[in-house]
């Protein structure tokens, strides 16, 4: 960046966590369930096949693009159990979930997008994941290049 003339370190990088949280254990794995299809349709298109590869999970990627082509769209859910689901997106309970969100993306970003709680009650909490998220180290922080591969 400097040969480039630039001395604002570059762009910023801002996530949208979709993290899957409420109240309860139960409430985060009913997230989990509903979720589940969608995240195993996304999946199944080439273009996350090498994300898959890249956590592991390369046999997971040539599974679920084999439903999509066969047009088998329920068993598609079924390939993505909770043990998978824990590694394709951060979940908790809201009193956990400002941790969990530090150990995805602790020094690997320079802010979160979060979604408000479709259930108002819930607004207290994330109230208070906001202010125990701005503590989440950023990349800047860290000194942390992002290089991005062709």
């Amino acid at each position: 960046m400097r040969r480039a003339g630039r001395v604002d370190g570059g762009p910023k990088i801002v996530l949208a966590a979709k993290p899957l949280s409420g109240q309860t254990a139960a409430d985060v794995a009913r997230a989990r369930d509903a979720y589940r299809p969608d995240l195993a349709f996304l999946y199944s298109t080439p273009a996350y096949a090498r994300q898959l590869e890249m956590l592991g999970l390369g046999d997971l990627a040539a599974r679920l693009a084999s439903h999509a082509k066969g047009e088998n769209w329920e068993a598609m859910a079924d390939c993505l159990d909770d043990d998978v689901m824990e590694r394709l997106v951060p979940s908790g309970p809201h009193a956990e979930l400002a941790a969990v969100l530090a150990r995805w993306y602790d020094g690997r970003c320079d802010g979160l997008i979060l979604d408000l709680p479709a259930d108002p009650d819930d607004d207290p909490r994330m109230a208070e994941v906001i202010v125990a998220a701005r503590d989440i180290t950023t990349r800047r922080q860290v000194g942390a290049v992002v290089a991005c591969e062709a």
